[in-house]
């Protein structure tokens, strides 16, 4: 029996998503024509591949740093429990949760005399949120705990980054010697719609003497395509109306990209690989909107409660 191992090396350098991660466990599948995503030097040189739509890859991957429901439940005397002091334990400045999608729309994939050349068009989104700390306590020890916040939530880590776009990849590889490959990947983007926030202050002050509420500092929101957003919670998407073509083509968000690798076979049963994937840009020029609070300060000091408001039996009218 030989046993077959491998050792990846990845190395992501993303500007196109700060989030994109690609699925390590196709490094460990070389013959699979989707491991060019990860490597491009990665590539089935022994058969002819064809993905078509709704038939081929599609991936779905999340992640987060903070909500594990192995240390959040509990069972205790046939009840599940939610724990809490292990979920105020396991908060972070930071925490984050993220989503990345993606569909092989159309890919091909032909071996030529020691050469493997890959089209593909591929879907692909990917989503980022950053909640800070001070807001995941907020339900439990509220805003009047002086001891642990000073009065003083700080939401100034709160953040948001969405990209989805159409990528056009054109790939390349081959094997030297037969013991080394390398490979490319050059990528024509498309994007459809970008969101994301910058400089955010804004902080939520509890006054320890009469306890009065003020919401201070900013936040600008960063926007691109959000009409193609809303149409399509609308129901009136590109692709529900059949403009297939003004879909795939129709953005002036236009962008670069490209994937590098090389790998070397050690001997039968070792060999390793390094990657860059990823590396590339999008001009965000289409339907570009900022949204921001201007610095404006809200003050809340409660209400007034009299007995005007209060009926006999002590119900409010």
């Amino acid at each position: 029996m030989c046993l077959r191992i491998t050792l990846p090396i990845l190395m992501v350098l993303s500007l196109i998503s700060s989030t994109a991660q690609q699925d390590l466990m196709l490094y460990n599948l070389p013959n699979v024509a989707q491991s060019i995503y990860v490597n491009p030097a990665h590539a089935p040189h022994d058969g002819i591949h064809i993905g078509l739509p709704f038939l081929s890859s599609t991936s779905l991957q999340h992640s987060n740093s903070t909500f594990n429901p192995a240390k959040l439940f509990e069972n205790v005397e046939g009840r599940v429990e939610f724990r809490t002091e292990a979920f105020l334990d396991n908060i972070r400045e930071k925490n984050n949760l993220g989503l990345e999608m993606s569909s092989d729309l159309f890919s091909i994939g032909l071996p030529i005399k020691g050469h493997y050349f890959s089209f593909a068009i591929r879907d692909r989104l990917s989503a980022g949120l950053v909640l800070p700390g001070d807001m995941l306590r907020f339900p439990f020890i509220g805003n009047g705990d002086f001891d642990a916040t000073d009065g003083i939530l700080d939401f100034s880590n709160l953040a948001i980054d969405l990209n989805h776009f159409t990528e056009y990849g054109f790939g390349w590889s081959m094997t030297l010697k037969d013991r080394f490959y390398i490979g490319a990947r050059t990528k024509i983007l498309f994007g459809k719609e970008n969101i994301s926030t910058a400089d955010n202050t804004i902080q939520w002050i509890t006054d320890p003497v009469d306890y009065t509420w003020t919401v201070e500092g900013d936040v600008m929101v960063q926007s691109s395509g959000v009409d193609n957003l809303l149409d399509s919670i609308d129901g009136n998407a590109l692709l529900e109306n059949g403009r297939i073509g003004k879909y795939m083509f129709g953005s002036s968000n236009t962008g670069l990209g490209v994937d590098l690798g090389f790998g070397m076979q050690m001997n039968e049963r070792l060999d390793w690989g390094i990657s860059v994937v990823d590396l590339g840009y999008i001009r965000w020029k289409e339907d570009n909107r900022n949204f921001t609070g201007v610095g404006a300060e809200f003050g809340f000091a409660g209400i007034e409660i009299t007995e005007a408001f209060v009926q006999e039996g002590g119900s409010f009218s």
